[in-house]
């Protein structure tokens, strides 16, 4: 449903409407027409839009919107790999990739306002032995009035031979929000310790954020894993993978997820997940 009005003969879409109060002249945020039984608004037809590859988009805010519901998760971190832990030497699990720090809230807007978007992309997953993870990259979101930016995870740190386990990566920060609430992702978990026996024990499990949980430790037995990477983003998706065994296993961060650590040099670690922008009017 839209609104319209006849100007010079010619029938054109209402972007905006405008009242005055007390003297002065103040922009209506929407107009609803009841239309069978069923409130509708009348300034815009209601939409949403995802950005969920790794790169630079354009959005121009559609007629008759002033607010979007925004969500927002820069990427995560990749985990970092072990050192040799298959029963004939002992060496520390890769720690998981921290989690892309995220922002959520209603962003105001002008129709037909153009905003520049960067989706962050994952931390590749490494391979060999004692690497270090990849962090994430930023995510971004800027026009004018409005400047987001998003830092991704840190990677994990590698293991190493009779050492404890690479330590986890910090999730990253907001640098800027333009008023959006922010959290920091969530800190990937330290990779298996050094087994003096011969092995590797179990990897933990990185932490959550308020929305998304971190995933889990690499499993025991025989031998065992990296750290989970830490949770982001808020909603759906935004899990931290689990960290490695060395029977493999692995999969990706989610939504700037952290990536899981690897056990040893047989397996590569887990990459981070890509960043995420979500748009809802």
């Amino acid at each position: 449903m839209a609104l319209k009005v006849k100007h010079s003969g010619v029938w054109k879409d209402v972007q905006q409407v405008f009242i005055k109060d007390s003297g002065s002249w103040k922009n209506c945020l929407d107009v609803q027409i009841n239309d069978g039984g069923t409130w509708k608004s009348a300034l815009y037809e209601p939409g949403s839009q995802e950005f969920s590859s790794a790169g630079t988009f354009s959005f121009t805010v559609p007629a008759g919107v002033s607010s979007i519901t925004t969500i927002a998760s820069a990427g995560g971190g990749s985990g970092g790999t072990g050192w040799c832990c298959d029963g004939s030497c002992s060496g520390g699990g890769g720690g998981g990739g921290g989690g892309g720090s995220a922002v959520s809230g209603s962003l105001s807007v002008t129709p037909g306002q153009v905003l520049s978007i960067t989706v962050g992309a994952g931390g590749a997953a490494r391979g060999g032995a004692s690497q270090t993870g990849a962090t994430g990259s930023a995510t971004a979101i800027t026009g004018t009035g409005v400047s987001i930016s998003l830092n991704g995870g840190v990677g994990g740190k590698p293991g190493a031979n009779n050492t404890a386990g690479g330590a986890g990566g910090a999730g990253g920060t907001a640098a800027s929000t333009t008023g959006l609430s922010s959290i920091t992702g969530g800190s990937g978990a330290n990779g298996g310790q050094a087994n003096p026996s011969g092995g590797c024990v179990s990897g933990l499990s990185g932490s959550s954020t308020v929305f998304a949980s971190g995933g889990g430790g690499g499993s025991t037995g025989p031998f065992s894993g990296g750290g989970g990477g830490g949770g982001a983003s808020y909603g759906a998706g935004g899990r931290g993978q689990n960290g490695n065994n060395n029977f493999g296993g692995r999969t990706s961060g989610v939504r700037g997820g952290g990536g899981g650590g690897s056990a040893d040099e047989s397996t590569s670690s887990s990459a981070g997940g890509t960043g995420y922008v979500s748009f809802v009017w």
